[in-house]
């Protein structure tokens, strides 16, 4: 499964890249919402995982963006600041919200919830 990851945090997105690839996830991993939309036009993406609180972009917009190209494309929604994933889940169809910090197999399990049989 290709995992498309946008997080602006070097360290946090190397650590979350590592312990995917361990599980067999394929792995792209950007530092921001410009460089993930030209990525998801050159490789297959299977599932956005994205910080919610970027400076460029936030994840929100850029889930928007790529569902525009990409319809039920399973959305991962990450944050280590409060927001309301209520207000905005219903946008987004197949979604879910990770809260930071986490476990490295949280992330894993999540990604398999979301886009496992609905």
């Amino acid at each position: 499964m290709n995992v498309l990851l946008v997080d602006d945090e070097a360290m946090m997105r190397k650590m979350m890249k590592a312990s995917l690839q361990k599980r067999g996830f394929q792995v792209f991993d950007v530092a921001n919402g410009a460089d993930a939309l030209a990525l998801s036009q050159q490789q297959q993406i299977d599932v956005l995982v994205t910080d919610v609180v970027m400076d460029d972009m936030d994840g929100w917009t850029l889930a928007l963006s790529l569902l525009e190209r990409y319809p039920g494309l399973p959305v991962l929604f990450m944050s280590g600041y409060p927001v309301d994933f209520e207000k905005h889940h219903q946008k987004y169809g197949r979604c879910a919200f990770l809260p930071k910090p986490f476990q490295p197999g949280d992330l894993a399990d999540a990604i398999a919830e979301l886009t496992g049989p609905t």
